[in-house]
């Protein structure tokens, strides 16, 4: 009995595993997108993994990648509510007393240099200026290709909604991409 169930927890991991290798490079755009910054869209990317996995008996066969990107946006709006509730606190006061500790900085890596012009910088401002309700209706929309049923099912909000955010959401970013335009 026990070599069956770790054969089934062995093929539910390495399934899992397939699916998510499938569409990762559209999980980590959708995440960037949402958080604006790399750190915060592994961290995303990290919590949304852990839930998926656990909640992966419930997976019925629909399209994994909605399934995930709904999954995306639900942590990320919980994110978004807990950082309002406790805020960060600055590594410099934290490393202050401690001398010879020296944190990474990430920011010449070869990762950082490859990816920077593909995420740049006006528009994700543009995205950042946007209602975080807005902003995942737009991405899954626009960079995702979902269409307005699809979206309605994954947020589980009226099409009309859909529609609504959508397009506030597309008007906002042509206002706040003219502004930077023009600057």
């Amino acid at each position: 009995m026990w070599l069956r169930r770790s054969s089934t927890t062995a093929q539910k991991h390495a399934e899992f595993e397939a699916l998510v290798a499938q569409d990762w490079e559209r999980f980590w755009r959708f995440a960037y997108r949402l958080t604006g910054d790399r750190d915060l869209a592994e961290d995303l990317l990290s919590e949304t993994m852990i839930d998926a996995f656990v909640a992966f008996d419930r997976y019925r066969g629909e399209k994994f990648a909605s399934w995930f990107f709904k999954m995306l946006s639900t942590n990320r709006i919980d994110m978004a509510r807990k950082a309002n509730r406790r805020p960060a606190e600055s590594l410099d006061t934290v490393f202050s007393e401690t001398e010879g500790r020296d944190i990474p900085d990430s920011r010449e890596s070869p990762e950082k240099v490859l990816m920077d012009p593909l995420y740049s910088e006006p528009v994700q401002k543009a995205l950042d200026s946007l209602p975080l309700e807005n902003r995942v209706a737009v991405l899954l929309a626009d960079v995702e290709g979902y269409d307005y049923t699809e979206i309605a099912r994954m947020l589980s909000i009226p099409i009309g909604t859909v529609r609504s955010r959508i397009s506030r959401g597309r008007e906002k970013l042509r206002q706040a991409l003219s502004a930077e335009l023009h600057r």
